[in-house]
């Protein structure tokens, strides 16, 4: 195999490398606008169901304690989910990101290598 084979090959795995790094780009930021989109929805869940529950609790004569109880489990988990949601994003960009050093730092060594043999080839001449 010469040397323009090898950076052909190279900069088809460069090309490939690149497509899939878009592909999974796109897949993070739809993950990140569905987090968003879900995040929004909770809150606007933790104020009307705890807000319902405690109407109920003052209208009705009958176990205020339930109702107390029910409002107070039904913010604690809106606040795991929220948790949940946040920690899957959080984990989800720390991923990306780690995952863009990497294929850059191997970027980096494929040029640095093409440097180090383009140079002995001319050394060799």
């Amino acid at each position: 195999m010469s040397n323009e084979d090898e950076i052909k090959d190279n900069s088809h795995n460069n090309v490939d490398i690149d497509v899939i790094l878009e592909e999974i780009t796109a897949f993070a930021e739809g993950m990140h606008v569905k987090n968003q989109h879900k995040k929004k929805i909770c809150l606007r869940c933790m104020m009307i169901i705890p807000l319902v529950f405690m109407v109920l609790m003052f209208t009705m004569d009958t176990a205020k304690v339930v109702y107390l109880l029910l409002w107070v489990i039904s913010l604690f988990i809106f606040c795991a989910y929220l948790i949940v949601i946040d920690y899957i994003d959080d984990k989800l960009t720390r991923k990306l990101n780690d995952l863009n050093i990497e294929i850059q730092e191997k970027q980096a060594d494929d040029s640095l290598a093409e440097n180090i043999k383009a140079f002995l080839s001319e050394v060799q001449l």
